[in-house]
Order: structure tokens, then C-alpha cells, then sequence
């Protein structure tokens, strides 16, 4: 019974997550904002990686499942597939490559956006510090809650 709440919990909070998203990206008319003159484009108008949030969020999604899915697989379906069974080295190997994705997807993601909106050099330094700063508070409250 607690598995089945897990997995509903865990559906739950996938369909909040996607309508946040959803709500995010068309509830206000951010395209058109601009608070100061931004610099001329270089590349003859096309649109880069980094102003396209919905590009930004399929890549997070994909690397978020391509580890994950590797982390399965490591930690327990090598055994059903006839192989050798995993060290537990090598799911915590795996583990922490996906910690470093996406804390590095959140820091570096949150420097290239605010760069790219003509926000200084120090400025972004800033909020990608900040970033930093929020996924350690959210480690260690996930600690707090877990031991």
C-alpha cells in the first residue's frame, strides 16, 4: 500500500510540475518584455538555445532520464539481464554523475539566461551563485526530511 502511494505521490507531483511549467511559459507575455535596450543580434536573427525555454526544459527532461534510466539499470537490472550484478560503486558512480547534471544545468543555465537577457558579467555570476546557494538549502532540507 505505502508503494502505491509513493507512485501516485510521485504522478502527483510530475502533473504539477508540467502545469507549472505550462503556466510559466504562457501565462504572461514575456516575449515582448523588455525592461532595457538589449544588443544587436549578431547572427542575422535567429533565435539561440538559451531564449528558448521550452528547448531548455526537453534537454533538462532528457538528461534527467537518460541518467536515471542508467541508474536503474546499474543498481538492479543488470541482474535480470544475466549479467554479473553491480558494485554498489558503480550505482553511486551514476548517482552522483546525475547530481552534477543537474546542478550544473540549474548554475550554468541560470548564468547563460541571464547573460544572454544583457544582464552583466557580475550580475549573472550572482544569480548563478545563487542558484548554487538554493540547491544546497534544498540538499540539505532533503536530509533533514529523510534521516
Amino acid at each position: 500500500m505505502a508503494q502505491a502511494g509513493l507512485l501516485a505521490s510521485t504522478v502527483l507531483m510530475g502533473v504539477l510540475t508540467a502545469g507549472l511549467v505550462i503556466l510559466l511559459a504562457n501565462g504572461r507575455n514575456w516575449r515582448r518584455y523588455s525592461p532595457t535596450a538589449l544588443p544587436a543580434r549578431r547572427d542575422g536573427g535567429g533565435v539561440s538555445m538559451s531564449e528558448r525555454p521550452g528547448m531548455l526544459a526537453l534537454g533538462f527532461i532528457a538528461i534527467v532520464f537518460v541518467v536515471g534510466g542508467a541508474v536503474v539499470v546499474l543498481s538492479g537490472g543488470l541482474a535480470t539481464m544475466g549479467t554479473a550484478t553491480p558494485t554498489i560503486d558503480m550505482a553511486l558512480a551514476v548517482s552522483a554523475l546525475l547530481g552534477l547534471l543537474v546542478v550544473g544545468y540549474v548554475v550554468l543555465g541560470s548564468y547563460s539566461t541571464a547573460r544572454s537577457h544583457g544582464i552583466g558579467y557580475a550580475q549573472a555570476l550572482m544569480i548563478a551563485a545563487w542558484a548554487l546557494g538554493l540547491l544546497f538549502i534544498v540538499a540539505v532540507a532533503a536530509k533533514l526530511f529523510t534521516a
